[in-house]
């Protein structure tokens, strides 16, 4: 190689190994992963990144000014392109706007997944007692969590329970009557789900909690889109109005979500509303919504926040809901 050449090639090292270099190869990585949550429904890798989208964005964003800053007109130009788009679902929430109000009963609930090990037995009873929900639906609980909680669980005499060793025990409790209950298994490998008819001044609302596999692998994701996708046919075909409640270990961004909703003719709460960052609950910032309250026609969900922390890596879910239509 010639002294040229070398010149050529030490220069073009120590631009790229400065500290701008550096900065500036990050942003490129970064833009370059702008389009992998719109190619979620491809391969599971575009699956979780979807999860991250709005992050995404919100990384992007910060990139675009960053560039300008380095004077890197193209990079900042393709940043603020791509967070943009990957933005879009923050465009509904901006210009929605509440329907009026109807008559109906409403009710007050509390979905929480407590994690089995976790044992803060002490913050999810002060967080019963300060809310006194009128129904809660708990995800992770064995027969330690429902012990712990005996003065709580007392306060709700009707009760439809599946406790577990591992972590897909569940339980829903109401202060109003239940009727019909079961338990069910949907789809090949399915975690336990709750099924029940709640009874409140001459309407039924059916509530329906569940809990499927987290995707941690494309077999997993698998057994989750499975068990999801039945339930919707079961919502789809069986009693309304009905809520699907739980942590579905899907985030609005994911494409399994969608068919959900639109199969079995879910209400679009999440695209009507500010995202919930509900998992992991130790992030101030950027946690993901995988826990939800998504009701079908018939029932709206006029308030959703999420609750303080019950030492669970979920932060619980308050939900009020008024049914509006058919007794």
């Amino acid at each position: 190689m010639n002294s040229d050449a070398q010149e050529r090639t030490d220069r073009s090292k120590k631009q790229v190994l400065n500290p701008k270099g550096l900065l500036e190869a990050a942003l490129w990585l970064q833009l370059l992963a702008a389009p992998g949550p719109l190619l979620a429904r491809w391969a599971f890798v575009f699956e979780l990144m979807s999860y991250a989208r709005l992050q995404l964005a919100a990384g992007l964003g910060l990139g675009a000014l960053l560039a300008w800053a380095l004077h890197r007109r193209g990079l900042a130009l393709a940043s603020t392109v791509a967070a943009l788009v990957l933005a879009q679902p923050l465009a509904a929430p901006m210009f929605h706007v509440e329907p009026a109000a109807a008559p109906g009963p409403t009710l007050r609930l509390l979905q929480a997944n407590v994690k089995t090990e976790a044992r803060g037995y002490a913050q999810l009873a002060a967080l019963i007692d300060a809310e006194a929900p009128d129904v809660v639906a708990l995800e992770e609980v064995d027969a330690a969590w429902l012990e712990a909680l005996g003065p709580q669980r007392q306060r709700y005499p009707h009760r439809l329970e599946h406790p577990r060793d591992d972590n897909f025990g569940i339980a829903l409790w109401s202060r109003h009557p239940l009727g019909e209950t079961r338990v069910v298994e949907a789809g090949r490998g399915a975690t336990p789900t709750l099924d029940a008819l709640l009874r409140i001044e001459g309407y039924t609302l059916r509530v329906v909690v569940t809990h499927p596999s987290p995707p941690f692998r494309a077999q997993a994701a698998a057994r989750r889109d499975e068990q999801l996708l039945a339930l919707a046919a079961m919502l789809r075909q069986g009693a309304r109005p009905a809520v699907l409640v739980g942590d579905l270990n899907a985030t609005p961004n994911a494409p399994i979500f969608w068919d959900v909703v639109e199969f079995a003719g879910l209400q679009d709460v999440p695209a009507q509303r500010w995202p919930l960052g509900t998992w992991p609950a130790f992030l101030p910032f950027g946690a993901i919504w995988i826990d939800h309250v998504l009701p079908t026609e018939g029932v709206r969900v006029e308030a959703l926040a999420t609750a303080t922390s019950i030492g669970s890596d979920h932060r619980p879910v308050l939900a009020r809901l008024r049914l509006v239509d058919a007794r």
